[in-house]
């Protein structure tokens, strides 16, 4: 049988309705593609600000601490909540961080 009959009679068979059968099993994943070349640099980034830390030394009793406390604050200079961006000072919009802790003096 030539190509065109083949093909021929496989449209009849479907047109009529004859059922081809079950689909078989998956057969096994082939091998992976070779590695492709590599993509081009990405854009730069906006530069970052800095980070910035204070603290204050008190010398009073004060939350538990008999010889004074030390407050840090820790923040970034981004001039969030008011703040003025890139002006190396931390001001209270920009703390995102605040420890205390007890001064002990011997």
């Amino acid at each position: 049988m030539s190509r065109r009959t083949v093909a021929g009679s496989l449209l009849l068979a479907l047109a009529l309705g004859c059922d081809a059968g079950p689909d078989g099993s998956a057969g096994e994943a082939g091998q992976d593609g070779a590695l492709g070349s590599t993509g081009m640099e990405g854009l730069s980034g906006d530069d970052g600000y800095a980070v910035l830390s204070e603290f204050t030394e008190v010398e009073e009793a004060r939350f538990g601490c008999e010889e004074g406390y030390r407050v840090t604050r820790i923040g970034v200079d981004d001039g969030a909540e008011g703040g003025v961006a890139g002006d190396a000072t931390l001001q209270d919009g920009e703390v995102d961080v605040t420890l205390t802790e007890c001064l002990t003096r011997n």
